[in-house]
């Protein structure tokens, strides 16, 4: 296997970056993924086995398999199926999640659909939950919290005690609806909530606004308010995380009967834009919904608001939250592939073509060594031992976290969340068994 002199000076850099506890460069990954793999092909008759691997691991959707399958078997039938064939021929239809893996358009709108959350029902937003009627969910608290904290900006246009619950409910959704608590506040089990943590400036407004209001009977007069007060105070004390359905039910309580001038309502929707909740082109649709849901007696409110916005709200995968086209259009803007990453170079001597290299190209290509892995068994010897390594090289160096890194042809230093020991070592007795196997040379 090593005695090409391609492989012989990928292999030395990538002993030298070893022995520098340091990652690979964009240019290093490059010449390993060209060394290796340019050999490397998928037998025909595992065509099928490896797309429905693709399929596993969330680069395609399912129902995109068969439309795949005929595109590669096209190919096929001119020349043997290289895995930089396969990223040149969907590399088109492909984009960056937000965590940096690489999906279809398809597979990543599919799993945005799984997380739109049911709308719930105007009745039921009218009222605050009970344990019979739990009218509760991640998205409808969040953004509540979320229309608060910008209600907290113009909080100068609304009446005095209106200002003190804004900015109670402000801090309340800073501190206990912090996007890392969402999936332990999704699941609702309490047996696994964390000790809260929480920003100490925050902590500190939100204990001195407790205090004020509870110096302030007119403002707590409604029916519940108290009792929230008491309960914030007492989570912020001993640090403990409020679950969903009663920090829905302190939004709707100490809320309640905080009106929105209609003036207002349209700086409010921008201010939703700008921080990506909701896309230019659907303002007016939510306005008209909005008004559409006001009665003759009903003033604008947060409720409100969110009554016409929660059945297009869905949960991002930082924990954030955003209508289902603004997280679409984010995701799309984050980080489209340049189609010139997944062409092939081709050579005047007719030589399998060299194929060009970024991140989102690199990291297509540890997602389709990994599939290729998966099947090792079905492969020759020869591309055995080359997918083993590149796979390895995949999961170990091609990281999301490392993607400004390579884009930017830079390292950084082997840290235990790119590689363990553990890792490590199991890593360099690959590349010694590839060294010493002459059964794999070429």
């Amino acid at each position: 296997m090593l005695n090409d002199r391609k492989k012989i000076f990928a292999i030395s850099a990538l002993q030298k970056a070893l022995e520098e506890n340091r990652t690979l460069s964009l240019q290093e990954l490059e010449d390993l993924f060209n060394a290796f793999g340019e050999l490397v092909h998928i037998p025909e008759k595992e065509l099928l086995t490896f797309i429905r691997n693709m399929s596993m691991c969330g680069v395609i959707h399912q129902n995109e398999v068969q439309q795949l399958l005929h595109k590669l078997t096209q190919i096929l039938e001119d020349e043997q199926l290289s895995p930089s064939m396969v990223s040149a021929a969907i590399g088109a239809d492909l984009i960056m999640r937000e965590n940096g893996r690489i999906a279809t358009k398809r597979a990543v709108i599919h799993d945005i659909v799984q997380k739109i959350v049911a709308p719930l029902s105007a009745e039921r937003m009218r009222v605050a939950p009970t344990s019979e009627r739990p009218a509760v969910d991640y998205c409808t608290v969040k953004f509540l919290g979320e229309l608060y904290d910008i209600l907290y900006d113009i909080r100068n246009v609304l009446k005095p005690d209106d200002r003190l619950i804004v900015t109670v409910l402000r801090d309340v959704n800073r501190i206990f609806l912090n996007p890392d608590y969402a999936e332990v506040l999704v699941s609702d089990d309490i047996t696994q909530f964390p000790q809260l943590q929480f920003v100490e400036a925050y902590a500190q407004e939100l204990q001195q606004t407790l205090a004020m209001l509870l110096r302030n009977t007119v403002a707590l007069q409604k029916t519940g308010k108290f009792a929230s007060v008491n309960q914030l105070t007492t989570a912020l004390q001993q640090r403990f995380l409020i679950p969903l359905m009663q920090l829905l039910n302190i939004f709707n309580t100490m809320g309640r009967g905080v009106a929105v001038p209609e003036q207002e309502v349209a700086p409010i929707m921008q201010k939703l834009q700008d921080n990506g909740i909701v896309c230019e082109n659907e303002i007016t649709d939510v306005m008209n919904a909005i008004e559409a849901s006001l009665t003759d007696t009903e003033a604008f409110s947060a409720a409100v608001v969110t009554r016409a916005m929660s059945p297009q709200l869905a949960v991002k995968e930082d924990g954030g939250i955003g209508s289902n086209r603004a997280i679409i259009r984010q995701i799309y803007s984050l980080d489209l592939m340049d189609s010139e990453g997944f062409d092939e170079e081709r050579t005047a001597t007719g030589a399998r073509p060299k194929f060009i290299y970024n991140y989102a190209s690199l990291r297509l290509m540890a997602e389709l060594y990994k599939c290729l892995f998966q099947m090792s068994g079905s492969l020759r010897e020869m591309d055995r031992a080359a997918v083993t390594v590149l796979n390895s090289i995949g999961q170990l160096f091609i990281k999301p976290d490392l993607k400004d890194t390579l884009n930017f042809n830079g390292t950084a230093e082997l840290v235990p969340s790119h590689a363990t020991q553990y890792e490590l070592f199991n890593f360099r007795r690959i590349v010694e068994q590839l060294q010493r196997d002459p059964q794999v040379s070429v």
